[in-house]
């Protein structure tokens, strides 16, 4: 074919040109493998609404799915959405999105780069003692940046953030578990206290609570944040101490997804299902064997390798000596695997 002609060039060539160009091969390379010029490939990419690389974008070794915030149409794309929202920047000017997170949170950093197709290394932002490292996926592509601020991921983006009502409904759950991660917490406020909590702007905090309020059918309070370092007037704080509510959330939240922080996840399992499990198996055991039911039998203590460390009287004797009746229960019954680096068993 004519290197200047765009009319020779048979439909399903021209689709397989775009694929080509889309998954990030350079312009030099797509205009070799199908014989064309500069000109016939830029009609070509002009007509059907194909974004351009620029020079840039056009000499980065690495790869992305540069289509990828074009819509928001899966739950993981709603989630990351939401946790650039929180913890991300975008440099519109640059042309570069960016999302650095603790070192302890590489895992959900590895999935944000495979669930975007990006092919460059997660970096480490070394900060001085005691403020821990961060690492980093910074991709600079003008095409993501672009889309990112249609969505209201704007560059100067911490006062002006909107809540995207604007999402599929289904997916607004995983926008906000996406949040949660960046910009909201789950911590105890007492022995037997918890809560889920959110800081964010004004419309941002409003937008939460309306569709969590929704979701468990009650009124979820927002209220102004006056503590710590910041003073801006329109931050605000939702949050969320009904044990029930909670967890009603939060099963929601993680329901047929690995997408998420570990180290939140984890306190969620904890506090919802192993404390929960172990209370339950101690208050059956009470109520069916007497006051002090399963806590009366002896126990035998042993280390990881199934030595025999110690033998006691009952679980409430090891519970004197500080370690957890609940849990020993647990794992006596085959429930658990062990409590404090021992394994345990009814003697």
């Amino acid at each position: 074919m004519k290197k200047g002609s765009i009319k020779q060039i048979d439909t399903s060539i021209v689709n397989a040109l775009i694929v080509e160009y889309k998954s990030g091969t350079s312009a030099q390379k797509v205009k070799a493998k199908f014989g064309i010029g500069d000109r016939v490939l830029k009609n070509i990419l002009v007509s059907n609404n194909v974004h351009i690389r620029n020079t840039s974008e056009a000499n980065r070794d690495n790869t992305v799915d540069e289509q990828y915030f074009e819509k928001i149409d899966t739950r993981d794309k709603a989630y990351f959405l939401g946790l650039i929202y929180a913890d991300g920047h975008n440099n519109v000017k640059g042309g570069q999105i960016v999302l650095n997170l603790h070192e302890k949170d590489l895992e959900i950093l590895e999935k944000y780069r495979e669930s975007i197709g990006y092919t460059g290394k997660i970096g480490t932002w070394k900060r001085q003692a005691p403020r821990s490292n961060l690492r980093v996926v910074a991709i600079r592509s003008k095409k993501l940046s672009t889309d990112l601020e249609k969505l209201g991921c704007t560059q100067q983006k911490t006062l002006v953030l909107k809540y995207p009502y604007w999402m599929d409904y289904g997916l607004q759950m995983d926008f906000i578990r996406g949040f949660f991660d960046g910009d909201g917490s789950i911590s105890r406020t007492g022995k037997y206290s918890v809560s889920v909590s959110f800081i964010a702007i004004k419309d941002m905090a409003e937008g939460i609570a309306w569709y969590l309020g929704k979701f468990i059918r009650k009124k979820v309070t927002v209220s102004k944040w006056t503590k710590g370092k910041y003073t801006i007037d329109d931050l605000r704080h939702v949050r969320i101490t009904s044990k029930k509510d909670m967890k009603t959330i939060m099963d929601e939240w993680y329901k047929d997804t690995n997408t998420y922080i570990k180290r939140k996840h984890d306190i969620y399992k904890q506090v919802f299902y192993v404390e929960k499990l172990a209370e339950y198996e101690l208050y059956t055991s009470n109520k069916y064997t007497g006051k002090n039911g399963g806590n009366s039998k002896p126990i035998i203590q042993y280390d990881m390798l199934d030595n025999k460390i110690a033998e006691w009287k009952s679980i409430n004797e090891a519970k004197r000596a500080g370690y957890n009746d609940s849990y020993i229960c647990v794992i006596c019954k085959g429930k658990g695997k062990t409590h404090k680096g021992y394994k345990w068993s009814y003697k």
